[in-house]
């Protein structure tokens, strides 16, 4: 069994968020540059001092709503890019799905429909309710049973899905976690910080060429 992560995985949000971010703070600069402090910071109030932005926390508590609101809008989910290339899907011999946080499934599926993934994760998405960064590990530990599997990889971007490795330590069951480089955060930190094994890879692409 092999389960991805969708967002900052399967496809590319880097300009989707960097958008959110300039549009509400009225400022502008590199998605390149963005990319250097999301991975450095993981609290934005960070990321606004590094841009020397002024802000009160009211303020940074409406962009947090701003950002909540528009993350699943279809004007910005249509910023995302493909990163897996879907050739490589065919190859696959074993099951596999999506696992992803998302509040809105209409918008979830639209999406996958107009990136062209629907007729390769037909019946092959779940999605969760942002709950915690235990929402996937528990998702997984009451499903488990169902695969028929004696070993599960999961490639994805998030503590969410490091910690589903956590469920081996309950079950039969081997687990291996795979962090791309791709997604919002340094892979590397999100290992260090949670004192869990995975392995990193470039994307999902290059997960994908090594089965």
């Amino acid at each position: 069994m092999i389960i991805f992560d969708f967002d900052g995985t399967l496809i590319d949000v880097w300009e989707r968020y960097h958008r959110i971010f300039i549009e509400f703070w009225k400022i502008d600069f590199e998605i390149d540059y963005f990319k250097t402090l999301k991975w450095r910071y993981s609290d934005e109030h960070f990321i606004l001092k590094d841009l020397n932005v002024p802000f009160t926390e009211k303020d940074f508590e409406n962009y947090k709503n701003f950002k909540s609101q528009k993350l699943e809008d279809k004007s910005y989910l249509s910023l995302d890019k493909l990163i897996i290339n879907t050739k490589d899907l065919k190859n696959i011999r074993e099951d596999y799905l999506i696992l992803t946080i998302r509040k809105n499934k209409e918008n979830f599926y639209w999406q996958i429909k107009t990136l062209n993934l629907y007729q390769f994760f037909e019946g092959k998405c779940v999605i969760l309710e942002p709950k915690g960064v235990d929402v996937k590990k528990e998702w997984l530990y009451k499903n488990i049973k169902t695969f028929d599997n004696n070993q599960i990889n999961i490639v994805g971007d998030s503590e969410n899905d490091l910690k589903m490795v956590e469920v081996s330590k309950n079950v039969d069951v081997k687990i291996n976690i795979y962090l791309v480089r791709s997604g919002l955060r340094d892979p590397e930190k999100i290992i260090k910080e949670n004192n869990l094994n995975a392995q990193i890879v470039k994307d999902v692409n290059e997960f994908l060429t090594s089965l």
